[in-house]
């Protein structure tokens, strides 16, 4: 676990120390020498020892210099040094070198292990709080990430109030003065490799969103995005009034680098939408709407606004049938009054089947799901157009519905399943969510309505039964079942298992052994 450096120009006391430390202090897995304080300087600078046993008394440069060097190179080396008692006038030398201890010569072996335990203790200490740091900092990062990411689908779906709106601000650190939506869509189609796996857009996605931020940082303008649809949904803004964000040519050019940008770095096409300036809440769905709407050959009105797609899907894919009669009145309300022609009606609905076919689709194994559109495309009028699509939710809903009475929810049941399979991996809401194809937002809400609590708690119970299971059958140790369990740090495992069930490991599995004699 850590590495030793021991200097000292007297072989025998090399070789006395390595082999009292070696035998007696498992912490120390790896062990080298030096014979002065040249060689010890150059040793830490190519192995980058966690500890150095440092001899003051040595030729040339003694234990003091060669700590001081070491120090500039290493803040964090732990130094013990070992010193005769007429040497003691260097104490003070010590202390301001930030050395932890000393072993005055002769010793015994007695007061070796003392100091060593002392130190390697003090460096478990240090590396499990750090653990534990970067445990909190990744927690919160997903936890922000989430945060994000329910706000961009929140800002571009719903009428969000002002106050929810600067609520969203403060939690996620945003120093917001104007910005504009963006919808970016891959055509997976001109990428040079077959793209048929959700794992594989993932990836893609994230790939084009480093290199558009890449350009957006040029330019002093920041985003945050939405992954969990077909589309990645962006808000770009600035911190401050800007010439550069205000500017629809300025914008126009952005777009043009970005998507040249993609095209160069990953040889994919793409289409990135742009809305109009906002500086508030109230005017933030419409700017995604444009932004969904738009591209270079279309206006606006010839497409269905962005939040009746993506909502229409979640709505299917959660079996909400009310959300879904309500969404279809407005679709109907859109088709009635749009001024495009007929043919680009039926364009817009038949494209909207296609995306609810393959969201529904994902709820059956295997994705047997099928469904007759030959009405919509055969319609040859509005009336027949809006009646094939009502029939298509309709029998949409009563498959999922069936699925839903015999196997629960399908969406739910997969996320189970897929805990089931994967909770001694570090695994996370949004990766589950993403897997059954919601957004994370939505995923979270039902899997709460329908499994009675949330997300964490259930992924909890199944560690937890699993960790009773391997305490009553095995003799692994608390680190090996915190391990297998998905718990990195069994301190924390510890805490939890305390809290679910009233008892630690330990006092679970002396209990379990004690009832049946």
């Amino acid at each position: 676990m850590f590495k030793l450096l021991i200097a000292d120009d007297e072989q025998l006391e090399r070789e006395a120390l390595r082999f009292i430390i070696s035998k007696s202090i498992d912490s120390i897995i790896d062990i080298e020498e030096a014979v002065n304080g040249r060689e010890a300087i150059a040793k830490v600078q190519a192995s980058k020892p966690d500890i150095i046993i440092l001899d003051i008394n040595m030729p040339g440069i003694n234990g003091i210099e060669a700590a001081w060097k070491i120090r500039k190179k290493d803040e964090n080396v732990s130094i013990i040094f070992l010193t005769a008692l007429h040497q003691f006038d260097y104490a003070h030398e010590a202390i301001k070198v930030g050395a932890l201890d000393y072993i005055v010569k002769p010793s015994s072996e007695k007061r070796i292990i003392e100091v060593m335990e002392k130190v390697t203790s003090k460096l478990l200490e240090e590396k499990t709080a750090r653990q534990e740091r970067e445990n909190i900092e990744l927690r919160l990062d997903k936890a922000t990430d989430y945060l994000s990411s329910e706000f961009i689908y929140n800002l571009a779906t719903r009428n969000m109030k002002e106050e929810k709106f600067v609520n969203y601000l403060t939690l996620l650190d945003i120093n917001f003065n104007m910005g504009r939506g963006f919808i970016m869509k891959l055509n997976y189609e001109t990428y040079p490799i077959l793209v048929n796996s959700d794992y594989q857009k993932q990836i893609l996605k994230k790939r084009c969103l480093r290199l558009m931020n890449d350009i957006l940082k040029q330019q002093n303008l920041l985003c945050s995005f939405n992954m969990d649809l077909n589309n990645i949904i962006i808000l770009v803004y600035s911190s401050y009034q800007s010439d550069k964000i205000e500017s629809d040519e300025f914008i126009k050019d952005l777009i043009s680098a970005i998507s040249n940008k993609i095209k160069e770095n990953l040889n994919i096409d793409i289409l990135l939408g742009k809305g109009s300036l906002f500086h508030n809440a109230e005017a933030a769905v419409q700017s995604f709407i444009e932004a969904k709407n738009f591209d270079d050959r279309s206006i606006s009105s010839e497409k269905l606004p962005l939040e009746l797609e993506m909502n229409l899907e979640q709505a299917i894919i959660a079996c909400d049938k009310d959300k879904t009669e309500e969404l279809y009145h407005n679709i109907d309300l859109w088709i009635e009054s749009s001024l495009i022609t007929f043919k680009k009606k039926k364009s817009c609905i038949t494209d909207l089947t296609a995306i609810l076919r393959h969201a529904a689709s994902s709820q059956f194994p295997e994705g047997n799901y099928s469904i007759n559109i030959n009405d919509i495309s055969e319609a040859d009028s509005i009336s027949e157009l809006l009646t094939a699509f009502k029939v298509f939710l309709n029998e949409s809903l009563e498959k999922i519905t069936d699925l839903f009475e015999r196997e629960n929810i399908p969406s739910i049941k997969k996320a189970c399943l897929f805990l089931q399979e994967n909770f001694r991996k570090e695994i996370s809401l949004e990766e589950t969510a993403q897997f059954c194809n919601l957004s994370t937002f939505y995923f979270s809400k039902i899997f709460k309505e329908h499994k009675k609590q949330n997300f964490i708690n259930y992924l909890t119970e199944i560690r937890i039964n699993e960790a009773k299971k391997l305490l009553k059958e095995t003799n692994l140790s608390m680190r090996e079942i915190s391990s297998d369990i998905g718990y990195r740090d069994p301190n924390y495992f510890t805490r939890v298992f305390k809290r679910v069930v009233n008892y630690s490991p330990s006092d679970y599995r002396n209990n379990k052994m004690l009832k049946p004699q």
